[in-house]
């Protein structure tokens, strides 16, 4: 199947189980407007576990809202956390580009996915809403890989989903760390790491640093 067809795959499961399992929309992965477009070498895609309540009850599905949570609360510097903080200064790192100045614009020129597609009562997905759509969004995944061809592909998903993290490519690990692998795929940079949320900022910091330098 096709990434768009997947997509619909996702759909139809959702609609089916929506109200019953108080399922979030279907999360579409997020390709800034500038990716691999923006005169840099870097092209970085991460990759966290699912969007923990994701337009719940609601709206149509589609990548629109995607693009629309970007452009209306993180570029504009609304919303904050410590996922978008790990995100932002990897990627301002990686590029190392006076021309983005601590920028949030920085956004425009990454990847943002998740792991599991649809999300549960503001949570991740239970076991049972996982398994729904595990096959599903491991497929797309890696589709989604394939077809942006990211220089460096980052999990922060922790141990939640590694499982599903060495099943999606076929790569020998590097454990360096307890918090921090890395691999190679094709010609793509593979790291793992735990989610940011929580994590001490020292370390958060030495963890962009290892990427960087990989």
């Amino acid at each position: 199947m096709t990434i768009k067809e997947l997509y619909h795959q996702l759909d139809k499961l959702q609609s089916a189980k929506a109200t019953e399992s108080k399922l979030s929309g279907v999360f579409h992965t997020y390709v800034g407007p500038n990716y691999g477009t923006d005169g840099s070498d870097v092209k970085l895609m991460l990759v966290g576990k699912a969007t923990a309540g994701w337009n719940l009850g609601g709206r149509p599905p589609g990548e629109d809202h995607s693009i629309e949570f970007l452009e209306k609360e993180i570029i504009p510097g609304k919303y904050h956390s410590s996922f978008w903080y790990f995100l932002k200064n990897l990627a301002l790192a990686l590029h190392n580009d006076p021309k983005f100045e601590n920028d949030n614009e920085i956004f425009r020129s990454v990847v943002w996915s998740n792991v599991m597609k649809i999300a549960q009562g503001g949570s991740n997905p239970s076991r049972d809403v996982a398994k729904m759509q595990r096959g599903i969004c491991l497929e797309l995944l890696k589709q989604e890989v394939e077809t942006l061809e990211p220089t460096h592909l980052v999990f922060v998903t922790g141990n939640t989903y590694w499982r599903d993290v060495q099943n999606l490519l076929p790569v020998e690990w590097s454990d360096h760390a307890s918090d921090y692998w890395e691999a190679r795929y094709a010609k793509t940079k593979v790291f793992w790491t735990r989610h940011p949320q929580g994590w001490e900022r020292n370390r958060r910091d030495e963890v962009i640093d290892l990427i960087v330098h990989a």
